[in-house]
């Protein structure tokens, strides 16, 4: 970044600079300012080459004297994603197009003489600036977007009937970039929380209605030019949505679901617990068969060992409980997110209704366990105290 710096400094000490291929020309005068710029150059690892005459100087700006003009050659000006143009139309033309959806980290423009980052932003530097916004709005629309090779890239909506939106532009396009508050307005209506998945996919409808018939070249360009006319068509496609929307049926709905979750949960637990109050009573059964005589201590091992299986299954059993209630409560919150998403104030309405079958959800997944597990390790310590007395172990 350094030498970027002073290739930036060196441009507005000359006269005269300009770009040519991949070349930056600079003409100026011999200083010790010029010279302290071209060593920082070299030192990031760029060649400068010092003209005199219309000959190289190999000693570099110190080789000439203090005022004469000289002329300085920096070959492979732009690197990477610092990149130096004659201007904003250079810079969109650069690298194929690379730089018209995303602008490089760093960039100076010669006939603008503004470097990215600096405070006065000419008009037609904010008007790109605004349209890489504008860009990254669509594409956060749009249901796929794919880089192109050697292009700046498609948008694609699937919504109704494929449109593909190809984000090439010229320079001339960034006259009708909509403006800093209408971009901030347009992105404020379209990704709101309330219906937001109604919203994008209202928006998509109507740029479908409106660039459908429009070359796949000329979309953007046009897309830019209506913009205020689609948001319009926006707006009024979703009030229709809106005011369409049943907020009734969506609590109906919500509340048929809360009763499917109260079965499932009800039947997991009913599951689990009758399968496992079984174990405790089969482990009490297998305690009263132990024998005192030595001639059956065989007969006490294989007890024991019974006793330890039905642990194992009731562990088992347990796990597959707390899975099961997970699941549910897995469930529980995708439909509460997609009805916060798609109706805030009936979720809002809601909310303790989920808050009451997340607390349900809790006790299932804790209480129920931990209380049957209680129950599995009395029942097996009383048949290792039966089995240990029995055996002289005690």
């Amino acid at each position: 970044m350094p030498a970027f710096e002073s290739i930036i400094g060196l441009c507005r000490l000359s006269s005269t600079c300009r770009v040519a291929g991949a070349d930056l020309f600079v003409k100026t005068t011999a200083s010790a300012e010029v010279a302290a710029l071209t060593e920082a150059i070299e030192g990031g690892g760029r060649r400068v080459t010092v003209l005199f005459a219309g000959k190289e100087c190999v000693l570099g700006v110190t080789g000439v004297d203090s005022g004469c003009p000289i002329e300085l050659v920096v070959p492979g000006v732009s690197k990477g994603a610092e990149v130096v143009a004659q201007n904003v139309g250079a810079l969109i033309g650069h690298n194929m197009g690379r730089f018209q959806v995303q602008a490089p980290e760093a960039f100076y423009l010669i006939d603008e003489d503004y470097a990215l980052g600096e405070g006065a932003v000419p008009e037609i530097v904010g008007a790109y600036l605004r349209c890489i916004e504008f860009s990254e709005l669509l594409r956060l629309v749009a249901d796929d977007f794919r880089p192109g090779a050697g292009s700046a890239g498609t948008a694609i909506i699937l919504t109704g009937r494929k449109l593909s939106i190809p984000l090439t532009y010229q320079q001339w396009v960034l006259d009708d970039v909509p403006s800093e508050k209408a971009l901030a307005d347009s992105r404020c209506a379209i990704f709101e929380d309330h219906l937001k998945t109604g919203r994008i996919e209202a928006l998509k409808r109507v740029l479908v209605r409106f660039l459908f018939n429009v070359s796949a070249e000329q979309r953007f360009e046009v897309l830019l030019k209506s913009w205020e006319e689609i948001v319009q068509a926006f707006l009024s496609d979703f009030d229709i949505y809106a005011s369409g929307f049943n907020f009734d049926k969506a609590r109906e709905e919500f509340e048929r679901r809360k009763l499917d979750f109260v079965v499932k949960m009800n039947a997991a637990s009913s599951d689990a617990m009758a399968k496992l109050i079984a174990i405790p009573v089969g482990q009490g059964l297998l305690a009263s068969q132990m024998k005192t005589d030595a001639s059956y201590a065989v007969v006490n091992h294989a007890l024991l060992t019974a006793s330890l299986v039905f642990l194992l299954v009731a562990a088992m059993l347990i796990a597959a409980h707390v899975l099961t209630i997970r699941q549910v409560g897995s469930e529980l919150k995708a439909e509460s997110d997609m009805l916060r998403q798609r109706a805030l104030p009936t979720y809002t309405q809601l909310r303790p209704m989920i808050h009451q079958l997340q607390t349900r959800i809790r006790f299932h997944q804790w209480a129920v366990p931990i209380i049957m597990s209680i129950l599995l390790l009395v029942t097996s310590g009383m048949t290792f105290v039966a089995y240990a007395q029995l055996t002289g172990r005690t």
